[in-house]
Order: structure tokens, then sequence, then C-alpha cells
């Protein structure tokens, strides 16, 4: 029988936005992303516009505007996914969010990642 590899997804986070403040949600405080993604999704459903960043809060990468949806694709090609040698975004990268402005925000914002799990 032949393995192949098969496309999971993280569980969905939401974060309610009136609870981010000036500084950065670590969405995977213990052990960062807890597997390497090819493709993460944020959606925005709040009234303010959302920073992301990867190194823990340190530098603000992405930007998600208010009421929108990004999807970040890391490799345009899914046979070079599937061979394992697409760009992803690391397991145990410290995935942050923030207000990209002040002042009180109203909504929720939303994760999703997907990874390959080989072998299923």
């Amino acid at each position: 029988m032949s393995r192949r590899n098969s496309v999971q997804s993280l569980p969905m986070i939401e974060i309610d936005t009136s609870k981010l403040g000036e500084f950065p949600f670590v969405v995977y405080p213990e052990e960062g992303l807890p597997f390497s993604c090819f493709c993460m999704r944020y959606i925005n459903k709040s009234d303010h516009d959302v920073a992301i960043s990867y190194d823990n809060g340190v530098t603000k990468h992405d930007i998600v505007l208010a009421n929108q949806t990004v999807q970040l694709n890391f490799g345009d090609n899914i046979m070079e996914a599937l061979m394992g040698s697409v760009g992803m975004l690391c397991g145990g990268t410290k995935l942050t969010v923030m207000l990209h402005e002040k002042g009180p925000a109203k909504g929720s914002f939303y994760i999703v990642g997907y990874y390959f799990m080989p072998g299923r």
C-alpha cells in the first residue's frame, strides 16, 4: 500500500479583540506553532486592523485590515508541497497578534493553519 500525505487543519483559534491591548498576544504561548504550516488564514471580524508577528511580537510582519480575510500560501505548487520542498511557516514559530492602532476594539479575530500529515 502506498503512503500519502494528507492536509490537516489546526483547530481554529478565536481571539476577542476587545481583550487585545498594546502588547502582543501570543497565540501558542508554550511551544509555538504546533506544526509547520504551508498555509495560514487570518479572518478579522473586528472594527480594528490587526497586526501579526512571527517573532514573538518583536516585529510586525503582516496586517489584516478590519473586516477582511487574508490567506498566506507559503508555496505555490501543491506537488512541491507533497514532495516536501515547499516553504512553510516553521513549527515552533511564536505567532503573536496585536492591534495595529490604539483604542478599544470590538469583534473577533480568527486564525487557521494548514499542514501536511505525512503517511496518513
